[in-house]
């Protein structure tokens, strides 16, 4: 069996165990949930007290509601109180002087902007070969915001919208001094391609849908630290994984989904964002 035929056996095994023992789904979500909680919130369930600052900074409470998805997968809802946004902050945020507003807004945004970040978290270059003509010039390496930008903004305004988003097909990035779009996934696969070491059968890329998803839920057991630390040259390659990962659970999809439209034809969480 090669690398995709047991990539594919794998995700079929999953999703049917998955939907013949919920119960142990269950169990197991419940778990990371518990991990989740107490490492990432610092937050202790037993004495139900902080422990410390935690990622998103001190937690003074917080209601959780679990849900379940259309594909059997439960899911959760938190809304947090932590002590940073205390309630002088909140009070100044709406405050009638404007100057006063206009600090506590400023302060909010740069508390935001420490918490979360829509970054891939991994420093992604691309390379160009050589001139052509000049087989002696050596290749060049370029970030992507050298080479691409975005398209217009009623494009992005477009891609929102419930039937426009279907003929945009997802592109919505502008090679420079080229006037035909591409997708994001496109930098994604040029940047992969550019780290790619290996040649395997089980290197083809772009990945296929169950290799991203494999490659996405064992980050944590393959990577430094975890139980089964991998140390194959590519798929053990902490950049490839985290660029992986990043694609696999933060992108939207450019067809967006059914609930993006419940309040009207525009994607309710205004994806995609315009870079930033």
């Amino acid at each position: 069996m090669d690398g995709h035929e047991s990539c594919i056996a794998d995700f079929n095994l999953r999703k049917k165990t998955r939907l013949k023992y919920p119960g142990a789904c269950s169990l197991e979500y419940q778990n990371v949930m518990n991990i989740i909680i107490e490492s990432l919130f610092q937050w202790d369930i037993k004495k139900q007290k902080s422990k410390g600052p935690g990622i998103f900074g001190t937690t003074v409470a917080f209601a959780p509601a679990d849900e379940e998805q259309g594909r059997k997968t439960l899911h959760k809802h938190i809304q947090l109180w932590v002590r940073e946004i205390d309630q002088q902050l909140r009070t100044e945020l709406f405050a009638n002087d404007i100057s006063i507003r206009t600090e506590a807004r400023q302060r909010f945004q740069r508390y935001i902007d420490k918490i979360m970040c829509a970054s891939y978290g991994v420093d992604m270059e691309m390379e160009l070969p050589s001139h052509p003509l000049h087989c002696d010039t050596p290749s060049t390496l370029y970030k992507p915001d050298q080479l691409y930008k975005d398209a217009s903004s009623q494009r992005f305004r477009d891609a929102r919208h419930e039937e426009l988003c279907v003929p945009i097909n997802g592109r919505i990035i502008q090679p420079k001094g080229i006037h035909q779009l591409i997708t994001p996934d496109t930098i994604i696969n040029r940047v992969l391609t550019y780290w790619k070491n290996v040649d395997r059968p089980d290197t083809i890329l772009p990945p296929t849908k169950e290799k991203l998803d494999q490659a996405a839920y064992l980050f944590s057991y393959h990577m430094k630290g975890g139980c089964n630390e991998s140390t194959d040259e590519f798929w053990g390659d902490h950049r490839v994984r985290q660029l992986l990962l990043t694609h696999r659970f933060d992108h939207h999809d450019y067809t967006h989904r059914r609930g993006c439209f419940k309040k009207g034809c525009e994607c309710r969480f205004l994806f995609p964002f315009r870079t930033c």
